[in-house]
């Protein structure tokens, strides 16, 4: 068995190197680049296990891997993972990390209470939840992508979606500088409206 972390606050898929060598992976090692990743896990910068955006040396690629999940009627459920990024990273030696894009291309919902998460085609998957997943965070993602990601999140742990506490969520993960910049806006304006404004000053700042 291979522990797989689903992480909806991380923008990329994750495999270690202690596990890629076990399974006998082939790394494409042109793909080797120090990327900023958005992950959530204990680290020297974070004592409380907060989403902190860090520099990570990548050793490389694994364009495709078919883990098999555990079903709710007890069968094998076989599916696909690609451009996972192998980390040099001993937090991640023997871990299989799905993030963001991939969970919002296979899965539906997942269910806290049954511990139950449900894949595109209905399959009911098993999960081990030893925590809730942490609420996105924006840090350095563009607006309009992190709007996605708390809509999301709302979705898919089945909390209340207004407008009122969407808009709240939105703005409590919001980076320092758009936090700033939304305190100048009127509070009547609508969330789409509010994410629009954000995504000119950010892409004003981008071209200064």
């Amino acid at each position: 068995p291979v522990e797989t972390i689903l992480d909806t606050t991380s923008n990329c898929n994750l495999i270690g190197r202690g596990l890629v060598d076990i399974l006998g992976l082939e790394i494409d090692t042109s793909y080797k680049e120090e990327t900023k990743l958005l992950i959530h896990y204990p680290s020297e910068k974070s004592s409380n296990n907060l989403t902190i955006e860090d520099s990570i040396i990548i050793l490389g690629k694994i364009h495709k891997i078919n883990p098999s999940f555990r079903s709710k009627n007890n069968k094998w459920k076989q599916v696909e993972v690609n451009d996972i990024l192998v980390p040099n990273k001993p937090e991640f030696a023997h871990v299989l990390l799905l993030g963001s894009p991939w969970i919002q291309a296979n899965m539906t919902e997942i269910n806290f209470s049954n511990h139950i998460l449900t894949l595109l085609d209905g399959t009911d998957i098993l999960l081990d939840i030893s925590q809730e997943f942490p609420p996105p965070k924006q840090i350095s993602i563009p607006v309009k992508e992190y709007y996605k990601m708390v809509k999301y999140y709302i979705t898919t742990l089945g909390i209340n979606n207004n407008e009122i506490y969407l808009k709240k969520h939105f703005l409590r993960g919001l980076s320092y500088n758009n936090r700033l910049e939304a305190r100048r806006y009127k509070t009547d304006l609508s969330l789409d409206e509010l994410v629009a404004k954000l995504s000119v000053v950010e892409n004003n700042r981008k071209n200064k």
